[in-house]
């Protein structure tokens, strides 16, 4: 029977340079779909640092380039991410909170920690962000020993404290400003959410 199909080959070239192209592109739409749904389901990552937020209120992170002609609004203007985070005015929290049904705003600004061990720079695989303690509740932290930060004072998550070595009551040293600054540790805080 194979016999057979080959030697109609002959006569039907064309049908059969169709049928293949048409099943090798089909086989392949079908693989492209079945490797971004497996990605999908795959690659949920979960919320981690904004996981106790309902709404997140952000700027716009993209440069929109202008347009090459401004009498023409059918012309796609081109834009690019910006590499530094936008910021917002300070004073939007305060209109947030004002709205009716808000129950609660919270502003976060996130910040690099330089942190210095015995007068030396600290290396991290992922640079460490500082955080006031107000935003904490975004996440949300949970002081797992210690207490909540004062004025001078800071807390540390888990790893972190590992990494400096240091307990509650400890101290480290953080560059803030161009100068080294001393911080007591009042107190270790962990993520109330597993991630």
């Amino acid at each position: 029977m194979f016999r057979i199909a080959l030697r109609t080959l002959r006569f039907r070239k064309g049908g059969f340079a169709a049928t293949f192209i048409a099943l090798f592109f089909g086989a392949s739409m079908v693989m492209a779909c079945g490797g971004l749904l497996e990605t999908g389901i795959r690659s949920d990552a979960p919320a981690e640092r904004l996981a106790g937020a309902q709404l997140v209120i952000t700027g716009d992170q993209t440069y929109h380039l202008a347009k090459k002609d401004p009498n023409n609004p059918e012309e796609d203007s081109e834009s690019r991410a910006l590499p530094e985070r936008v910021r917002l005015d300070s004073e939007l929290v305060g209109t947030v909170r004002g709205v009716p049904g808000v129950a609660a705003a919270i502003g976060d600004v996130s910040f690099p920690v330089n942190a210095l061990r015995d007068g030396l720079p600290m290396s991290f695989d992922k640079q460490p962000l500082g955080h006031a303690w107000e935003s904490a509740a975004l996440t949300p932290f949970q002081i797992t020993s210690g207490e909540q930060p004062k004025s001078g004072q800071v807390v540390l998550d888990p790893g972190l404290a590992d990494r400096f070595g240091v307990k509650p009551g400890g101290v480290v040293d953080i560059l803030v400003r161009g100068g080294t600054e001393r911080f007591t540790v009042s107190g270790i805080a962990a993520a109330a959410h597993t991630v």
